[in-house]
């Protein structure tokens, strides 16, 4: 059994388990299990982190590296076992052969093992019905060991007709070695294709978060897309496109678009619409008047009247107009 820990986002201390799950008619398969343990509330008395189930210490890569024991866990195998009790067959004996690598040599395992290395893909493949966090770790291992492999998984993910499937395909694609390059080619394709809001929106954000954009001539087809979103129904997709399009779009034609935004009835759209102003460069008379008008309404958002107000020290404001903003500052 192999077992590697990796913090995730939460803080909380991941421990992924390998394990050999025997199957009647295909053999061996390749099944994983998750414990997971706060990474100081359940510390030992030595400090070093406990297992969920057991309360006993996980092992770190570095006590691997160094030959030290790893603990009590043990594989779980289901199903028939070759030549009866008391005796290991010859794939458990292949899973068990990981019991003591690092996740170095894991990957290099998988780098040399192609079977291995397909039946990660296969489980991340299954989309919906893999845990999130297995899903994680597979494709990271899979990012180091096999990338290729990572992201042709991660290409069947977003033909997946199921919305959550395709999803997640935006989130391995970030554990790719060099994620711009493959994110911008799959984000792009989704948003020409793509008719969940969801999703949409999921893949432009990763498209503008890939900094692929500022290298990328003008792509009429995505900013054709991008203009028809920013009226969509859908307030999150409508946020996503706008705060797109004026990277996408370098032309003077995005102000009646961001105009819109900024006149937007959900105010986070307005939100991105006053900073896409900024952004954008955008300084008419035009602006600059839906700007003072959200300024002095009392009865706009308070939220967007401060972006608004904010927005406006950008413009070359009159006398009278910076007197008001000043006296309307000073009551907040």
């Amino acid at each position: 059994m192999g077992i590697l820990s990796q913090r995730t986002s939460s803080g909380r201390l991941s421990t992924l388990t390998l394990t050999a799950v025997i199957s009647g008619l295909t053999g061996a398969g390749l099944g994983w299990s998750i414990a997971e343990t706060p990474a100081t509330a359940e510390a030992g008395q030595d400090g070093s982190p406990m297992h969920a189930a057991t309360g006993s210490p996980l092992t770190s890569p570095t006590a691997l590296a160094q030959g030290r024991p790893q603990g009590p866990a043990t594989p779980s195998v289901s199903g028939p076992t070759a030549g009866g009790a008391g005796r290991l067959s010859d794939a458990e004996q292949r899973w068990q052969s990981l019991q003591a690598m690092t996740p170095d040599e894991l990957i290099r395992r998988v780098q040399g093992d192609k079977k291995l290395a397909a039946e990660m893909a296969d489980q991340i493949m299954r989309g919906k019905d893999a845990d999130p966090e297995l899903l994680q770790f597979l494709a990271t291992t899979l990012s180091q060991a096999q990338p290729k492999l990572l992201e042709r998984s991660a290409e069947v993910l977003l033909r997946n007709p199921d919305v959550q499937a395709r999803q997640k395909a935006f989130d391995l694609l970030s554990s790719l070695p060099d994620p711009p390059a493959a994110l911008a080619t799959a984000a792009r394709q989704v948003v020409l294709t793509e008719g969940n809001p969801q999703v949409l929106a999921g893949a432009i954000s990763a498209l503008r978060d890939s900094g692929s954009l500022a290298d990328m001539h003008i792509d009429e087809a995505l900013v054709q897309q991008l203009r028809q979103h920013v009226s969509s129904p859908d307030p999150q997709l409508r946020r996503e496109s706008v705060a797109t399009l004026i990277q996408a779009d370098r032309t003077n034609s995005v102000e009646p678009l961001v105009r819109q935004a900024v006149a937007d009835t959900d105010p986070t759209v307005q939100i991105i619409g006053i900073g896409a102003v900024v952004d954008a460069g955008i300084r008419s008379s035009e602006a600059k008047s839906q700007l003072l008008e959200i300024s002095f309404n009392p009865q706009a958002d308070p939220e967007v009247r401060s972006e608004a107000m904010d927005a406006l020290q950008s413009f070359r404001l009159t006398k009278e107009e910076t007197a008001r903003l000043a006296a309307l500052q000073q009551q907040q």
